[in-house]
C-alpha cells in the first residue's frame, strides 16, 4: 500500500524489490536459451538502483467498538447503533542505500473512528442489515497511517536535491536523464558539477559529507518528456555526456 501511494504522487520512481525473485528468475530463463528469442524479451543488467530505500514496520494496532445493542423498537423494527474505532502505529524510516544509514524516521499514528447505524428488521419475515462499509476501520487507520507516510517522505525528500547526469549534448541542445517522473517541469534549473569528492572518517570509514564539486555550468528545462528533459545552456561551459546534474530548485 505504501508503495501505491508513493508512485501514485508522481514524485518517485519505485523500484521492485518485494518480488525481485521472480523477476531475476525471468531474466535467467531468457537469458539460458529454452525460451524463444525475441527484440522484446527480459535482458539482464538493465535492473535500476534504488537511491533511498522505504520502509514501514507496524509496532501497534487495536480496534474497539462500543454501543452494540443499543437501540429503540420503531414499528418492529429496532434501530441500534454502535461505534467503530481503530488505532494503528508505524515506524517509517528512509535509509541511504550506499551508507546503510537512517536518515530520516518518524512514529506515526493512524486513527479511524466512524458511527454505523444496523437496521434489522423481525416482524413479518422481514430483515435486512443497512449501514455496510466498503472499508473496515482498521482499513481507514491503515490508510491514514499511508497518508502520513507518503508526506513524511516527500517532505524530508525536498532536502535533498534531484541528480541525474548529462545523457546527450547536440547543438545547443543538452538532454539530461530526470523527466516529468522524477517531478521535473518546464524552467527547472540544474546545475552541472565536477564529480567532487566523498568525505569519509578515516578511523570508522563512515561516510560524514560529500565536498561538492566546482560547478561548471547552469541548465534550464525548456521540454520535459516522461524519462527525459530537454535543456538550454544558461551560464558557464557546455557540459559533456556524462557530466553529474543536480537540481537548484524543482
Amino acid at each position: 500500500m505504501l508503495e501505491s501511494a508513493l508512485y501514485e504522487t508522481g514524485r518517485f520512481v519505485i523500484v521492485e524489490r518485494g518480488d525481485l525473485g521472480s523477476v531475476m528468475a525471468e531474466q535467467d530463463l531468457q537469458a539460458s536459451g529454452r525460451a524463444a528469442e525475441g527484440a522484446k524479451v527480459a535482458q539482464t543488467g538493465e535492473l535500476l538502483s534504488a537511491r533511498y530505500l522505504a520502509t514501514g514496520d507496524i509496532t501497534e494496532a487495536s480496534e474497539s467498538t462500543s454501543g452494540e445493542g443499543a437501540g429503540i423498537n420503531i414499528r418492529g423494527f429496532r434501530i441500534g447503533g454502535s461505534t467503530a474505532k481503530a488505532s494503528i502505529v508505524v515506524v517509517v524510516k528512509l535509509v541511504d542505500t550506499t551508507t546503510g544509514e537512517v536518515v530520516a524516521s518518524k512514529r506515526v499514528r493512524g486513527e479511524a473512528g466512524r458511527t454505523s447505524v444496523r437496521i434489522s428488521g423481525y416482524k413479518d419475515g422481514l430483515g435486512g442489515s443497512l449501514g455496510a462499509f466498503a472499508k473496515t476501520p482498521l482499513g481507514e487507520a491503515a490508510q491514514d497511517c499511508i497518508n502520513q507516510a507518503v508526506k513524511f517522505i516527500a517532505e524530508s525528500m525536498e532536502d535533498y536535491a534531484v541528480e541525474g547526469a548529462v545523457v546527450l549534448v547536440k547543438g545547443d541542445q543538452i538532454v539530461i536523464n530526470l523527466g516529468s517522473d522524477r517531478g521535473v517541469t518546464e524552467g527547472a534549473v540544474f546545475l552541472v558539477r565536477d564529480e567532487g569528492e566523498v568525505l569519509r572518517d578515516p578511523d570508522t570509514g563512515e561516510v560524514l559529507d560529500r565536498f561538492e564539486g566546482e560547478t561548471t555550468a547552469t541548465l534550464e528545462v525548456t521540454r520535459v518528456r516522461e524519462k527525459v528533459s530537454y535543456c538550454k545552456l544558461v551560464d558557464g561551459e557546455l557540459p559533456e555526456r556524462g557530466d553529474r546534474v543536480e537540481s537548484q530548485s524543482l
